[in-house]
């Protein structure tokens, strides 16, 4: 730039209606650092939560256009994630999978992701863990996860009234998230914070998650349970930015009941599924009952979450 402003002469600027004094003028004004305010530029783009939550609904109303390409296409080695897995057990999803027959074209590698099982490389609430996973899925080493991750703080058993005697003592837990409120209520006790606090984290990996694999042509499955009936009850399905995934291109919301699969309850459930159209026609072939069963079930899971099933 300043060999530029040197170099210039006045039958460079005959064309414009300044002198070549005042274009020099403005060029060494470009050439200054203080004239690029790039600390303005990010004040002007606020990051508040009700700013990322309407950017997040005008995304959601976006007709979008899928074009036609040809993606790259993932390596040898796949890994598939099954986050949040628990302990590892016999009929887990990676028992499974491990036992199929082996792909022809490829190595599939499953990795099931939970602190109970590794507490470096499981656990998702540390910033590095957290950047390793993804970036592994951004550089497409990741060809899929499956995730349901820990609903004790959005679970419709808060707050109901249950026979005491079923309760062993235990207190009712309260509702710490309403329709208003999907990220937490504005006042709770520290326990319930914390509680809020690692629900967020862990529900952010996921969505964070289910976005590279949108981006890159991968597969995702999100379970979560059914959006409730009620207006003000809390649920993911009614975040914005859980809204803006379903608006993305190959990706669709089914839902499925557990009591069709083995559960004791109907134990209704929603999918946030990302390119595998055929699933609800695969899963129909797994059902192990026609009819949905008729019990309720409401309590502590063998994580200590209360569960509601209906």
């Amino acid at each position: 730039m300043d060999f530029f402003v040197d170099a210039l002469a006045e039958t460079d600027v005959l064309k414009f209606d300044v002198t070549l004094v005042e274009v020099q003028k403005m060029l060494r004004e470009m050439n200054d650092p203080q004239t690029w305010d790039f600390e303005q530029c990010g004040r002007d783009c606020p990051s508040t939560l009700p700013h990322l939550e309407q950017e997040c609904k005008d995304i959601a109303v976006t007709e979008w256009r899928q074009d036609r390409y040809i993606p790259r296409q993932f390596g040898k080695h796949r890994v598939l994630l099954h986050l949040f897995a628990g302990r590892r057990r016999k009929g887990d999803i990676q028992f499974f999978l491990d036992a199929m027959p082996a792909p022809a074209n490829f190595v599939l590698h499953v990795v099931s992701i939970d602190i109970v099982i590794d507490a470096t490389w499981g656990n998702v609430m540390d910033q590095q863990t957290r950047r390793y996973w993804l970036n592994l899925a951004h550089r497409k080493f990741i060809i899929g996860f499956v995730a349901g991750h820990p609903c004790e703080t959005w679970s419709e058993a808060r707050g109901r009234t249950v026979d005491p005697m079923k309760l062993q003592g235990r207190p009712l837990p309260r509702v710490v998230r309403t329709a208003e409120h999907l990220w937490g209520l504005p006042s709770l006790s520290l326990k319930e914070i914390s509680q809020v606090f690692t629900g967020n984290c862990l529900l952010t990996f996921t969505l964070h998650m289910a976005c590279i694999m949108i981006i890159i042509g991968g597969l995702g499955i999100v379970e979560h349970p059914a959006e409730p009936d009620e207006e003000d009850a809390a649920s993911i399905w009614r975040l914005p930015v859980v809204q803006a995934l379903l608006a993305a291109p190959g990706v669709q919301k089914r839902r499925l009941s557990q009591g069709l699969f083995g559960a004791m309850s109907p134990k209704p459930t929603d999918l946030l599924v990302i390119n595998l159209p055929d699933l609800p026609r695969d899963l129909r072939q797994w059902m192990t009952r026609s009819e949905l069963p008729r019990s309720r079930a409401i309590g502590l899971d063998s994580k200590g979450c209360w569960k509601q099933g209906i």
